[in-house]
């Protein structure tokens, strides 16, 4: 057997007849692995994520929303050795539950290795119909905050976890001002964690590129249903304490009744009532792309709605027509179409959304 060292000294030896020997800055550095009864030969490493075993800092329960921060705050706490469940509080239909499901199955497949995870589910949609009606507009997104901490929590005590993650950044947007974290505060019998509390925008997705989930979040737009136009960006804590308390909401009940999927888990097929692919003869378009998309790509004839509104109390639609409602890829607009139903409209989603002008 050679130690090292002999290993050392004879490659050294039939390096040498090939060139000079330069042991302070060398052009190519001969690096050998000896395992076992083989020896492998490189130049080169290529850097790996690091970090520990996943599972050996025990288990935490991850708020996962579908956009970039969320996935990248699990994948950073998956890397420091925590295994993870995660929470899933669903504000844009099967769909929207569909794309978390396949970030959350990279996240198993690609990074959880030997630590086996589950998606908890929780059909959120009426939760922020009743804060519509409830809370004050600047106020409601920070009481749904409030909520989603309270559903984290009771999950992470009905599986035995030790903290709640979120991806929440500092000063990214409205809500995650220091004085809104403030107000929002922590948690009572689990602790909380935020990874990416000192991160940039540009810094999360790039990692999310790293990581693999850039391309699944992408598809996924934020759901603004409860984004106010004038937010409160530093709020008491006796406000937000005041506005949720009006919010009947039991987080132990819904925590009990959610949805478990065992990762990785197949994804539900796509949901096709009240959806069409393409825009009827005789319907009217209610457009909610973003401004400056309906600027460069308008649809002629379009109602045309921020999406950030959602006090609109459509009494100027006219209860004898066919609505199509859309936006960027189909999903807020699926949650609109579904209000509007409700409401005693005929109104459908147009499935792919329109991020084009079809004019």
């Amino acid at each position: 057997d050679l130690g090292s060292q002999e290993v050392n000294e004879r490659l050294g030896a039939r390096l040498a007849a090939h060139g000079k020997v330069d042991l302070t800055a060398p052009e190519v550095t001969a690096q050998v692995e000896v395992r076992g009864g083989n020896m492998r030969f490189f130049t080169s490493r290529t850097r790996g994520p690091g970090g520990l075993p996943v599972g050996v800092e025990g288990r935490a329960v991850a708020l996962l929303s579908g956009g970039f921060d969320s996935a990248v705050a699990a994948w950073m706490m998956l890397r420091r050795g925590v295994g993870l469940d995660y929470v899933f509080c669903r504000l844009g239909g099967i769909r929207h539950e569909r794309a978390v499901l396949e970030i959350a199955n990279l996240l198993s497949r690609r990074w959880s290795a030997g630590s086996p995870s589950r998606l908890y589910v929780l059909p959120f949609e009426a939760v922020a119909e009743m804060i519509i009606a409830r809370v004050a507009e600047p106020l409601r997104q920070l009481v749904l905050k409030r909520v989603m901490y309270a559903v984290g929590e009771a999950v992470a005590e009905r599986v035995r976890a030790h903290a709640v993650i979120t991806g929440e950044a500092l000063g990214q947007v409205s809500s995650q001002t220091l004085r809104n974290l403030r107000a929002l505060g922590g948690l009572e019998r689990v602790g909380m964690l935020r990874p990416l509390v000192g991160f940039n925008k540009e810094e999360i997705i790039a990692r999310a590129r790293e990581i693999g989930t850039h391309d699944l979040c992408a598809g996924v737009p934020e759901y603004c249903a409860l984004v106010p136009r004038k937010p409160a960006t530093g709020a008491g804590r006796s406000q937000v304490d005041a506005a949720t308390a009006g919010v009947p909401f039991d987080a132990a009940e819904a925590a009990r009744m959610a949805v478990r999927h065992d990762l990785p888990a197949p994804l539900p097929a796509d949901e096709v009532e009240g959806e069409v692919e393409a825009i009827p003869d005789g319907a009217l378009v209610i457009d909610i792309r973003a401004a400056a998309l309906r600027r460069v790509a308008p649809f002629e004839g379009a109602i045309e709605i921020e999406p950030s509104s959602r006090d609109t109390d459509f009494e100027d639609l006219d209860p004898e027509r066919s609505y199509v409602v859309v936006c960027e890829h189909g999903l807020r607009s699926a949650w609109l179409a579904r209000h509007l139903r409700r409401l005693g409209f005929d109104a459908v989603n147009l499935r792919q959304g329109l991020g084009i002008s079809k004019t």
